[in-house]
């Protein structure tokens, strides 16, 4: 069994953000990269509509990662992997149940490389 993600730890990182970029993959493997809104309640992010590209992949593949950029670069972007939960109705909100999350950074220039490589990376486990 993997690790559980600290959901209170994340919704309260997720208040910081004004907006995340929703990934979803579609069957040709292409990515597709929605703006989204997201509010957060009962271990849920709540995005709304996500659009006709964005609800064929989620009916398709609701493997998704919603993504926080961070507003400089030298601080941590929050991303989020998660499973998407539809209604049967294509303009109703979707949610998104968290499976994985971390925060994530470059590591300045100046920095000797991690064992990670040339970023710093947070596991919210």
């Amino acid at each position: 069994m993997g690790k559980t993600v600290d959901l209170d730890r994340v919704a309260t990182l997720a208040r910081d953000y004004s907006f995340a970029f929703l990934v979803t993959v579609g069957d040709d493997h292409r990515a597709h990269t929605t703006a989204v809104t997201p509010s957060y309640a009962d271990g849920l992010f709540d995005i709304g509509p996500v659009g006709r590209h964005g609800w064929a992949n989620l009916t398709a593949h609701p493997a998704v990662t919603l993504a926080f950029p961070a507003r400089d670069v030298t601080e941590y972007s929050l991303l989020v992997d998660g499973e998407a939960e539809l209604s049967d109705d294509p303009e109703s909100p979707v949610r998104v149940r968290p499976t994985k999350a971390l925060l994530h950074r470059p590591l300045p220039a100046d920095a000797p490389p991690s064992a990670f490589g040339a970023y710093d990376c947070v596991q919210l486990t």
